[in-house]
């Protein structure tokens, strides 16, 4: 069975696989004792967002559809997906303009939830990324159900896909650049997405990042008064959104620190990049959202760091430390330096020698 491990600095390793390494860990500052944490080891991460404030409890279902029925421009399929606030359909469009497959989103007729559909149509027409779900179409039913179509996205959840593809953590790390890239176009046009989380990072059959459902997202420039009754993941979510505080770009950040361990625990890491990783995680997910990366570039350059073999900026690392980050880069160079440098001094030698012979 297996069991977690902690360093002497009080760093928890039963993330990444990482035991092995532990004596060689104590400069790696202690991550703080995060509450969502142990509420995820007590219930485990949930399927879908858990609403907050005055919603209480997760709505009524609304009306059930079945395959064949219409709404706005597209026939229903089959349903793909359900949740507390909405229930997700595959669908294709039947106006006889173009032939197109989406995604169709209807969102149960409450009032709140209403204006959070309004909200989340408005942030998806914000975005356009090759790795963020795109917005197709809107519009309301007569029974006062708000919907969106967006691109229909076939792939496999990222923790399931680097788990069935048996991904290298090289291969692991890349994926996490691709949602670093994604999330910073968001926080560029100021939409700070508050549920990242494998369920909502799809990848492809060819291995492309997509970050999905932007349903509790919010933009955080605007004077939003509802948005004080939001939702959360459980396993995911930041130490400010467990606490009521105001959420914004750092919680995300702290969010993709936690899927990096999701998608990273137990592989096989050499010694340089658990290291590495465990300092990365431990600064994103910090209790603080001030003591956490100031950026999601911030934290995607320090993930490149880790693939080129140089040391972290999550932490300052002794010049001891950052000798051998040094020595594990370039000991291929310097061993054929040494290689050349010791063949010619052979071929010095055989050169003086022969020399010598013949005169």
């Amino acid at each position: 069975m297996e069991t977690a491990a902690t360093c002497s600095d009080g760093l928890n390793l039963s993330k990444l696989d990482l035991r092995p390494n532990c004596r060689d860990f104590g400069v790696v500052p202690a991550n703080d004792g995060l509450l969502d944490t142990l509420l995820s080891r007590e219930w485990g991460a949930t399927g879908g967002a858990l609403w907050r404030g005055k919603l209480g409890v997760p709505p009524t279902p609304g009306v059930f559809r079945t395959a064949g029925e219409r709404i706005g421009h597209y026939r229903i399929e089959e349903e793909i997906g359900r949740g507390g606030s909405s229930v997700v359909y595959r669908a294709h469009r039947c106006d006889g303009s173009y032939d197109q497959k989406v995604a169709l989103k209807v969102i149960h007729p409450v009032p709140e939830l209403r204006e959070r559909a309004r909200l989340e149509r408005n942030i998806l027409g914000r975005l356009s990324h090759r790795a963020i779900i795109q917005i197709m179409d809107g519009g309301e039913t007569d029974a006062g159900e708000i919907w969106l179509a967006t691109e229909l996205v076939a792939g496999t959840h990222i923790d399931e896909f680097c788990a069935e593809r048996q991904l290298t953590w090289q291969e692991r790390i890349r994926l996490m650049l691709e949602v670093c890239d994604a999330v910073a176009h968001a926080h560029a046009v100021d939409v700070v997405h508050r549920d990242i989380k494998p369920d909502n990072i799809i990848v492809s059959e060819i291995g492309h990042v997509k970050l999905v459902d932007f349903g509790i997202s919010t933009i955080s420039s605007a004077d939003l008064p509802h948005e004080r009754e939001v939702a959360l993941t459980l396993g995911f979510a930041s130490p400010e959104q467990l606490t009521g505080q105001p959420v914004t770009s750092a919680s995300d950040i702290y969010q993709i620190g936690r899927v990096v361990e999701e998608v990273l625990s137990f592989v096989d890491l050499p010694r340089h990049a658990a290291r590495n990783l465990a300092a990365i995680c431990a600064k994103a997910t910090k209790q603080s959202p001030a003591k956490r990366y100031q950026s999601v570039l911030d934290l995607r350059d320090d993930l490149l760091r880790v693939l080129d073999v140089r040391p972290s900026r999550a932490f300052p690392w002794s010049l001891g430390r950052r000798m051998q980050f040094f020595a594990l880069k370039t000991w291929r160079s310097i061993a054929a330096f040494g290689t050349c440098a010791l063949f010619g001094a052979a071929c010095a030698y055989v050169f003086t020698y022969w020399s010598s012979s013949g005169a």
